[in-house]
């Protein structure tokens, strides 16, 4: 079977849907491709940062500066999605005092707003910090809800046209005479094969962005960086707080939001998981911060792989900023776009750029809207969708999934086992103690009801 398109986008994460909504907003016939459903992996996992700018902006002003303006544009287009939790950049015994004077002067050069708290002040505003806190910088930061957002942007995508094709794996690209001519996929649950003829491919697969690169015969120099995260039960902040010292340190942010919270750190690596030993020192370095998260439970930790366009510079120092790479300048493959960089905070900006790429190159005078035409409401409760049709749509459970799993004998319990199993991938749990217990118990009450003990 031949589909025929104008553009193909491929990974439905946040700049993947900002993608095709962008694109089908300015007219263009666009295909989204996600391997799995719509925004499945970190951005379905919680709540999330939706940064200012201040984490960044003594690195890395370029990233920090798209923060800031495009914060701004969420907020007008999305605040649906946002919570208001301001932020707390703060400093404790050991910190480099210096560093605080630095953050101010970077956080002025870009006109990000902010004001020096002194300890008595920062601890009366938020009673949570430990009682050593020397002093703070309050900043704009606000707590996003990523699954809300990138299912509104599906939803918007839709309406103007685009098709989103769900467990839909992209397995090669088209290129003939030095031109992409489309990709050659394959339902992941029917194993249907379909080759989708298109104009342009846009690269938006994240962590996989290289491997289908690679299809096109193209190696792109890549730097993994990996967020390392532990939800927490219960909202342990009124504000979004972390260390004021320089990015990539244990325990760097204690994210709120809803009714838990999120303890994360960064560093440079290509390992998904994240080790116990790590989890532990996240939880250690958070409760310098915020000494409740010694007395919180640690529900589950997990990571996620962000690429970055790797330069030459020395480790620690790669920008996060968004880079668009236009394959047909840099390696003779006219039409083949990557997306790199960027995140929840930037993804409109990351669509619009690529998507100003794509009017170039097909002769189109649209202009980009998304930064004014403002997301439909997505109701939720918590982190849950409350329309089930949806819910199970784009929690990775279609109704394909469920008519598989209700099959009699073995194969639905094969099916089921290969769904819990790709649910949870990527995800540790954190338990100890009579938590563990408890664990263990419905573990072991879920295994003998469904059988799955007995499955090989």
């Amino acid at each position: 079977m031949v589909d025929q398109t104008d553009v193909v986008i491929i990974g439905g994460g946040c700049t993947g849907v900002g993608v095709a909504r962008d694109l089908s907003m300015r007219n263009f016939q666009c295909v989204l491709l996600e391997m799995k459903g719509p925004v499945h992996g970190s951005n379905d996992r919680h709540r999330d940062l939706l940064h200012s700018g201040a984490f960044y902006v003594v690195a890395d002003p370029v990233a920090a500066r798209e923060c800031y303006y495009e914060s701004r544009i969420l907020r007008r287009i999305a605040g649906h999605c946002i919570e208001e939790t301001g932020g707390l950049s703060v400093l404790l015994p050991g910190d480099d005092p210096g560093y605080a004077d630095r953050l101010l002067h970077a956080l002025s050069q870009i006109g990000i707003p902010a004001r020096r708290l002194p300890a008595g002040k920062v601890l009366e505003q938020e009673s949570a910090l430990a009682a050593e806190v020397r002093e703070a910088i309050a900043v704009p930061e606000a707590v996003v809800n990523p699954f809300a957002m990138a299912l509104a942007n599906v939803r918007s995508a839709q309406e103007h046209g685009a098709r989103v094709l769900t467990h839909c794996t992209a397995v090669s690209l088209m290129v003939e005479g030095g031109e992409v001519r489309g990709v050659r996929t394959q339902c992941r649950q029917s194993g249907e094969e379909l080759e989708i003829r298109s104009r342009c491919i846009i690269n938006a697969a994240g962590a996989l962005v290289g491997e289908i690169a690679t299809t096109a015969g193209i190696n792109i120099p890549l730097l993994f960086s990996r967020e390392t995260f532990v939800l927490m039960t219960g909202r342990l902040s009124n504000a979004v707080i972390y260390r004021c010292r320089a990015q990539g340190s244990d325990g760097d942010v204690v994210i709120t939001g809803g009714s838990a919270a999120i303890l994360g750190a960064i560093a440079e690596s290509d390992r998904t998981a994240a080790s116990p030993e790590e989890v532990d020192e996240i939880i250690e370095g958070g409760g310098q911060i915020v000494p409740g998260v010694l007395d919180a439970r640690a529900i589950r930790a997990y990571s996620r792989i962000r690429p970055l366009l790797k330069l030459r510079r020395p480790p620690g120092s790669q920008s996060r900023g968004i880079a668009v790479l236009d394959h047909g300048m840099l390696n003779g493959v006219g039409g083949l776009y990557t997306v790199l960089g960027g995140g929840i905070t930037t993804y409109r900006l990351a669509a619009q750029l690529v998507s100003d790429a794509v009017c170039r190159r097909l002769g189109s005078s649209a202009l980009c809207t998304t930064h004014r035409e403002v997301l439909p409401p997505i109701a939720c409760r918590d982190d849950t969708v409350p329309d089930r049709k949806e819910e199970y749509e784009f929690q990775g459970i279609s109704p394909l999934d469920l008519r598989e799993i209700l099959m009699p004998g073995d194969k639905g319990i094969h099916a089921l086992k290969a769904l819990l199993e790709e649910r949870w991938e990527g995800v540790r749990p954190v338990a100890w103690g009579e938590r563990l217990r408890e664990e263990e118990l419905i573990r072991g009450i879920a295994m003998e009801t469904f059988n799955l003990d007995h499955v090989k």
